[in-house]
């Protein structure tokens, strides 16, 4: 999750993309992959890595997947 600045990531064999402040940037676990500030520009960054949680609903109803906690997620809510 890119908290504020300009930043790049890249996986590996993949086109190097421009990540911005509220974008949130997901790579599958074992995949080689770099990130970082872009030149000249600094980037804040939340990096979360672990196991999943159960989450508590499913708003697709596919079955389990990681939850984001909601004091987090509303640092990302386009809505306000």
């Amino acid at each position: 999750m890119v908290l504020s600045g300009v930043g790049l990531t890249q996986e590996w064999g993949k086109a190097v993309q421009e990540i911005r402040a509220r974008d949130v940037v997901w790579c599958p676990p074992g995949v080689k992959h770099w990130h970082g500030a872009s030149p000249g520009t600094p980037m804040t960054n939340l990096a979360v890595t672990g196991k999943c949680r159960r989450a508590e609903r499913h708003m697709d109803g596919e079955g389990q997947r990681c939850a984001v906690p909601r004091e987090i997620s509303m640092l990302f809510d386009n809505s306000r």
